[in-house]
């Protein structure tokens, strides 16, 4: 049995307050450095449009598909900046289930800019200690970034295990946010060593590009909608799979047309027909 080893590391920031503390390993082509759309993205690997770990608790009876991860630079400052490139994200590895291998890793630089930096180790971890918490980014340090962390709900359990009932983290915004400050909460980061580029991942991506699949109908958006929100989207891609079955657009002849919904009149249907025949 092949033992995962996750070492626990102390981030030392350099005196001009940069994370720049790693050196180019992979030369990755800069026809690569280049942006898809998270719908490119699942046409392509699946996973859920806003999570963050994809396929991260394979379900029971469904082959397994290859877990990623997609992180936000705007809340990530430390990321690579580019294919081939190492840097630092703001997230708890060590629950990987591919652990020890490494993890294919997007960035979002942008509304429908999401690129394939390469092929990640990351089994450096450690905290971001409370007196570091000022030289973090205000998009780490504001409200927003503290609310959107509400989701992670067993990051904030697991900081409250060995408190007193009385000084539990409350999980509010504002509490995450005085947590920080005192120390009872902690950022978990994980380095990123590039250790390769997958090319067979962004030729893939070039063909559901142009190749896209069939967009899920206004029924099947709502279900997807529904799990997200009882979910959390940054979850750890327990909703990152989505069914198959609903009322979904299929393609007939070269043209999409709409699954009749389940409650039609008889002009609509009669309508409908037409358009099919």
């Amino acid at each position: 049995m092949l033992l995962t080893t996750f070492k626990r590391v102390i981030l030392i920031k350099s005196e001009d307050r940069n994370f720049d503390i790693w050196n180019v390993d992979v030369q990755v082509d800069e026809k690569y450095n280049r942006g898809f759309t998270r719908k490119v993205i699942r046409d392509a690997f699946g996973g859920g449009p806003q999570d963050c770990r994809h396929h991260w608790k394979p379900k029971p009876g469904k082959p397994g598909k290859t877990p990623f991860v997609t992180f936000e630079r705007a809340r990530n400052n430390a990321l690579p900046i580019s294919p081939g490139l190492d840097g630092m994200a703001f997230l708890d590895m060590t629950k990987c289930p591919i652990a020890p291998e490494p993890i294919n890793v997007f960035v979002g630089e942008g509304i429908n800019n999401w690129r394939l930096l390469g092929t990640y180790d990351y089994l450096h971890w450690g905290n971001i200690a409370a007196h570091h918490i000022p030289l973090l980014p205000r998009e780490v340090r504001n409200i927003n970034w503290a609310k959107d962390k509400l989701k992670a709900k067993d990051w904030l359990e697991k900081a409250s295990e060995h408190l007193k009932p009385s000084n539990r983290i409350e999980h509010s915004s504002a509490g995450i946010m005085e947590a920080l400050k005192d120390g009872r909460l902690e950022i978990p980061f994980s380095t990123l060593k590039c250790v390769g580029y997958p090319k067979d991942w962004f030729d893939k991506l070039l063909y559901y590009e142009k190749h896209p699949k069939p967009k899920k109908s206004k029924k099947s958006a709502m279900k997807l909608g529904k799990r997200e929100r009882d979910h959390g989207s940054d979850s750890d891609g327990e909703n990152d799979e989505v069914s198959d079955d609903g009322d979904e657009e299929y393609v007939d002849g070269g043209r999409q047309i709409a699954a009749l919904p389940t409650r039609t009149s008889p002009r609509k249907k009669q309508r409908f027909q037409r358009v099919k025949a």
